[in-house]
């Protein structure tokens, strides 16, 4: 910034040298506040920095490797349990330990949720039926064949 003299300021009076140092501080301090700093980041810009990564690629998006194959009723020990956390205080069965295919999966959570008169899904190898009907699953899958042992409070 170029500062103008003093008699080109046309004020008319007659400032003097310690007024006119004062304006020309304060000038460069405005002009020093208005330009912006150099930002540095964090991560230093190294575009050949070292990754690992595998022969096989990510392993945390791949499935599971095998086909899970169903065992017989009598190999089974099922486990009833009955949860409310994380559920507006409702509650649910949970069948759980279940070494079945999906297919099998699904077909017995069908025959559960008819039995219980109820709604129901399964997630993970786990059938949820919504309500607490315990002793009713328990019943039917022990006609099944199945070990069952009924879990929680």
């Amino acid at each position: 910034m170029v500062l103008p003299q003093r008699e080109d300021w046309g004020i008319g009076i007659n400032i003097g040298n310690e007024f006119y140092e004062l304006v020309v501080k304060l000038t460069t301090l405005t002009t020093r506040v208005g330009t912006p700093k150099k930002s540095f980041s964090t991560m230093p810009n190294d575009k050949n920095r070292t990754v690992w990564s595998s022969d096989q690629g990510d392993q945390r998006k791949t499935g599971p490797t095998g086909v899970v194959r169903s065992l017989p009723p009598q190999q089974q020990t099922i486990y009833l349990h009955r949860e409310s956390k994380g559920r507006g205080g409702k509650t649910v069965t949970l069948v759980k330990n279940l070494v079945l295919s999906e297919d099998d999966l699904k077909s017995l959570a069908k025959q559960l949720k008819q039995v219980c008169g109820t709604g129901g899904t399964f997630k993970d190898g786990v059938i949820e039926i919504q309500g607490e009907h315990r002793e009713k699953i328990a019943e039917v899958l022990k006609q099944m064949g199945y070990k069952v042992k009924i879990a929680g409070g």
